[in-house]
């Protein structure tokens, strides 16, 4: 599914957006399907479907916020769109858009400050505020936790959200959005693949969370500082130049 997931992104990238509605249809019907399913044949086919379906929406999404929507509000519906998806924390979604608009990370920049990159410093915070986890595990009381998995979950969720709209933000050319975020999309999905395995044996071995979460925090704090360090150049088309000197030798020729 990774692997659809990232062709998809460079077939996305060749197609108008708004032809890609097709994929959430089989996505939705085959989700429906899966209801029906007798056996486990018939229940891998249907998810088989689904996930190769759901591979369609982020490059596509990605494509239609670059496209249709002005720099200063790409930021909040990214991370509507991108909280949406995330099916349990509703909530947390909401207040996750909220946020975005209410501290002013689109509103306040400049459209020459978003593409020089300085949402990356919203971005930053948000990892920052993420790595609260790491007092979840020394809390005694059961609101202190909720208080705790709120304040993470609304970091995570607009950190990641913003983290796909400022690679948008970041490219000179609308026709590399869609194989980018595809891209980034794969990362994050193998990075939420592997995390659990290690996350088990990491409990196993120091017999509780304690070093789980201090780890995490540690990954978000490199995340914030690559973040603030590494996004600072915009990115140029690859073969721009090569496209362009075939543009002139078809036009002279």
């Amino acid at each position: 599914m990774f692997c659809v997931s990232s062709r998809l992104g460079f077939w996305a990238k060749e197609l108008a957006p708004n032809r890609w509605w097709g994929g959430i249809a089989i996505w939705s019907a085959a989700t429906a399907a899966t209801a029906a399913t007798t056996g486990f044949a018939s229940i891998l086919g249907a998810r088989l479907v689904m996930g190769a379906s759901e591979a369609t929406t982020f490059p596509a999404c990605g494509r239609v916020i670059r496209d249709w929507f002005p720099e200063k509000e790409r930021g909040m519906v990214t991370t509507l769109f991108n909280g949406g998806s995330s099916a349990g924390p509703v909530v947390g979604a909401i207040a996750a858009a909220a946020l975005v608009s209410s501290f002013g990370c689109d509103r306040t920049l400049s459209s020459a400050a978003i593409q020089a990159g300085k949402r990356r410093n919203f971005i930053a915070s948000m990892a920052l505020l993420s790595m609260m986890i790491v007092f979840a595990s020394g809390v005694k009381e059961l609101w202190q936790l909720l208080v705790i998995l709120v304040l993470v979950l609304t970091g995570s969720t607009t950190g990641a959200g913003l983290n796909f709209t400022l690679a948008s933000d970041l490219l000179r050319s609308p026709r590399d959005v869609s194989r980018v975020i595809a891209i980034t999309a794969l990362g994050g999905n193998l990075f939420g693949l592997i995390a659990p395995i290690i996350t088990g044996y990491i409990v196993a071995g120091s017999g509780g969370y304690a070093w789980a979460f201090r780890i995490a925090a540690a990954l978000l704090l490199c995340g914030a500082v690559a973040t603030l360090l590494m996004t600072r150049k915009a990115i140029n088309p690859q073969y721009g130049s090569v496209m362009a000197l075939k543009q002139i030798v078809r036009t002279t020729f």
